[in-house]
């Protein structure tokens, strides 16, 4: 194959949030199916020194552009949408200069509504429910739209855009990130500096986030009931910004836990915050039932926790349902603390049915893998330009 991609991401890398894994990893295996791929990201200020390739555990070469956009990020608002204004207008022009490509992907809607006026090949990446008038211009002039949930498409038919030209494909995840890890837990969890004896109950993720709750409070909550029907069992919350770590001391001490009985690890790259996942025992995602998390999500975090060979407790939101059923997790109502800590101590009690839960999500999670959901992508993209073809010729 000697296509030629695109991918423009207003983002700075690495990065500490999702993300960056997501676009990274779709690079990645785009390149890995034989496209040459070439991802646009943003000139910004950052803590994080170490290579890209590196920090994301990259294995397959594609090149990366840093275009020289100034960093207004600190201005708020004005700052982000006069960046956002000025990566799109050289995105534009990077484009148009080197214009030996054969299309374009990206999950930002103002660079590509500007790219939509070259007539290019354009795909559209979907992750949330906006829908204003440049993504109603956007959407009748590109060529495919990918959808992160079935929810997300649902969201662009009652907004009149024709779904034929919509694939649903969730996230993915690097499978080979946890079979390198050793099998043995403990091995893990001493070079992890985690105790060996102890049921650990793990969240792996952030505090909040854009300003949502994530559910940890009521995690937190529900693990003081578990503690005390389960005593041998410690809560580890894995991934918190070190400026949230003082207010969730607070919490903890709040409902009445001493700072022993939880873990907490701030921020770790992602290959080391996958061995977290690992070292784990029952894995935790307590999404409440907001709009975003019930229908438009499709959270890295659950094709991770799938991989990882551990037992899963989630609450039941049909994004969720989308992928997980009761053959591979425990799947409880959201907002229920007193059912949340009944599943916690249920999947620890019955360590048989939870290995058969947890053997049933990996067999499934091979699917959902990042090479395999390129090769999807790259498939419905390829019928859509055959159909756009033959209707340029009737």
């Amino acid at each position: 194959m000697d296509e030629k991609l695109i991918y423009i991401a207003n983002i700075k890398l690495p990065t500490e949030r999702a993300h960056g894994i997501q676009i990274t990893k779709m690079c990645e295996a785009f390149a890995a199916t034989g496209v040459e791929t070439r991802l646009l990201i943003s000139r910004r200020s950052n803590n994080i020194k170490t290579d890209i390739f590196i920090y994301y555990g990259l294995k397959v070469y594609f090149r990366i552009i840093v275009l020289p956009t100034p960093d207004l990020i600190w201005l708020g608002r004005f700052g982000f949408w006069s960046q956002n204004l000025i990566f799109s207008a050289l995105s534009f022009f990077y484009c148009l200069i080197h214009s030996d490509f054969d299309l374009v992907y990206s999950r930002d809607e103002l660079p590509l509504y500007f790219l939509s006026f070259l007539n290019k090949k354009i795909v559209w990446e979907m992750h949330s429910d906006r829908f204003n008038f440049l993504i109603k211009g956007l959407t009748k002039r590109i060529l495919a739209i990918v959808a992160i949930s079935a929810g997300l498409k649902q969201f662009l038919g009652n907004n009149m855009v024709k779904l034929n030209r919509v694939l649903v494909s969730p996230d993915a995840v690097d499978i080979s990130l946890f079979e390198c890890l050793p099998s043995d837990k403990n091995v893990l969890r001493k070079s992890l500096n985690l105790p060996l004896e102890k049921s650990l109950i793990t969240y792996v993720g952030k505090y909040m986030t854009m300003n949502k709750d994530k559910g940890v409070d009521a995690l937190i909550e529900a693990f003081f009931l578990v503690r005390h029907k389960f005593p041998n069992s410690r809560l580890l919350l894995v991934g918190i910004y070190e400026t949230e770590v003082a207010k969730l001391k607070n919490f903890i001490n709040q409902i009445g836990l001493s700072i022993e009985d939880c873990i907490i690890v701030t921020h770790r790259p992602h290959e080391e915050a996958m061995k977290y996942v690992k070292a784990g025992d029952v894995l935790i995602m307590n999404y409440p039932n907001l709009w975003h998390y019930a229908l438009y999500m499709s959270p890295l975090k659950l094709f991770e926790y799938m991989a990882s060979g551990n037992v899963i407790v989630s609450t039941s939101l049909p994004s969720i349902r989308e992928v997980l059923s009761l053959k591979e997790a425990y799947l409880i109502k959201p907002a229920d603390v007193a059912a949340l800590a009944d599943s916690i101590y249920y999947a620890l009690t019955h360590p048989a049915e939870s290995a058969q839960k947890a053997k049933s999500a990996y067999a499934l999670v091979r699917q959902y893998t990042w090479e395999n959901r390129a090769k999807s992508i790259l498939r419905f993209i390829h019928n859509q330009k055959l159909i756009q073809e033959n209707e340029k010729n009737n």
